[in-house]
């Protein structure tokens, strides 16, 4: 406030120049937010993974159209039979291992939404024990993911 200046009724004065400011965080939310990026960031690189899998799966289909398509122009009979089977062989061994990663990257990114929101502590559990399988950062994520939530004041806050 200028010198020479009559303060009003009610007004708070300006702190004095230099004075440090503190603004009181909620410890438990920045550590939620921060354990929802790196969820994030797993849940990424698990469905980025997972397309690998489409090798399987275009070699798969390689195999049935050629394959099928030369045994059929072919004059033996049922020469089309084994490479339709491989090529369909190829393609399972592509799919399922890509439909079990995309599962997974699919609840650890509802484990990433639920973590700030603080709803589904069951499925935050059962996610940070199978990620812990993961080693070394699915170790270090679920271990932290279990101190947090077993926080008292964490742990009372979910739904």
């Amino acid at each position: 406030m200028p010198v020479g200046v009559p303060a009003q009724a009610g007004a708070v004065p300006p702190p004095p120049p230099g004075a440090l400011y503190y603004t009181t965080v909620d410890k438990d939310a920045s550590d939620l937010k921060t354990l929802s990026i790196f969820w994030y960031i797993v849940a990424g690189l698990q469905a980025l993974g997972s397309c690998i899998f489409l090798l399987y799966i275009l070699f798969g289909l390689f195999f049935m159209v050629v394959g099928g398509a030369a045994g059929a122009s072919s004059n033996e009979p049922g020469t089309a039979v084994p490479a339709i089977g491989f090529g369909a062989f190829f393609m399972c061994m592509g799919l399922i291992p890509m439909a079990l990663i995309l599962t997974l990257a699919y609840l650890n990114y509802t484990v990433a939404k639920s973590l700030p929101a603080r709803k589904n502590l069951t499925l935050c559990y059962v996610m940070a024990a199978i990620i812990c399988m993961g080693v070394p950062v699915g170790t270090v994520l679920g271990i932290f993911t279990f101190i947090i939530l077993n926080r008292p004041s964490v742990k009372a806050t979910f739904t």
